[in-house]
């Protein structure tokens, strides 16, 4: 079943269409839809990018507020776990 086996000639022809609306047309007229399943998920990191970068940028500014007020151990990045969870999600 594995091994490439050849089969009986016969005098059809088929011939093949890429397209936009269907993903494949062929002469003998059977046509093979576009899944748009990636729809759903492309909203999903539009919304996880637009949080990562309100995160980030609160993350920044609790990182100054640090830095203004001398803190002994400034938080870094790697403290704020709410964006590290958004930089995964959108990675």
């Amino acid at each position: 079943e594995s091994e490439n086996q050849t089969l009986p000639k016969t005098s059809k022809y088929i011939g093949g269409d890429l397209g936009l609306k269907s993903l494949l047309n062929l002469s003998d007229g059977c046509k093979e839809p576009i899944n748009h399943f990636e729809d759903k998920y492309r909203k999903k990191l539009y919304r996880w990018e637009r949080l990562r970068s309100r995160r980030f940028l609160k993350a920044q500014q609790e990182i100054a507020w640090d830095h203004h007020n001398k803190v002994l151990v400034p938080r870094q990045l790697d403290d704020f776990k709410n964006y590290q969870k958004a930089r995964i999600m959108v990675a």
